[in-house]
């Protein structure tokens, strides 16, 4: 099972979109940083690193808006946390061309109109959820190293 984690960069009361490139998961469509986490690797960890890697930013997540268990056809694809950051420093901002080929900051409210078409159909809600509610503390997922 594949973990995943995004990152919901909110700056000046807007959100940082990117647009998939043509080929990949939700082609030609909007959604925050984020990715699969590599061996060894805390979630927060990917979360961090998808994010500095797709938009040159740094970041400290600030909490949890989301988890979630992703099925395709029944059967479970992934385990994946959407996180949140605020960001005061932006200047650094430029996005992987490999992963978007463009970005937008987005109110809530043009999100709520559905102006942009998200590449998985939970993103909208869950955007809009960092926005309006308290993130959940980090710690809230746990990694846990058990004996075999």
């Amino acid at each position: 099972m594949q973990i995943l984690a995004g990152v919901v960069v909110i700056h000046k009361g807007k959100t940082l979109l990117l647009k998939n490139i043509s080929a990949g998961i939700g082609p030609g469509k909007w959604g925050p940083p984020g990715g699969h986490g590599e061996a060894d690797e805390s979630i927060e960890e990917t979360a961090v690193r998808e994010t500095k890697e797709e938009t040159n930013l740094d970041v400290t997540l600030d909490g949890i808006v989301q988890t979630g268990i992703f099925k395709n056809e029944g059967e479970i694809k992934y385990i994946g946390i959407i996180y949140v950051a605020n960001v005061d420093d932006i200047s650094g901002l430029k996005i992987q061309e490999s992963e978007a080929t463009e970005y937008v900051w987005a109110t809530k409210e043009e999100i709520e109109s559905g102006k942009y078409e998200f590449r998985t159909n939970f993103l909208k809600e869950v955007i809009i959820s960092a926005f309006t509610k308290k993130p959940s503390p980090n710690e809230i997922f746990k990694t846990y190293e058990v004996e075999a």
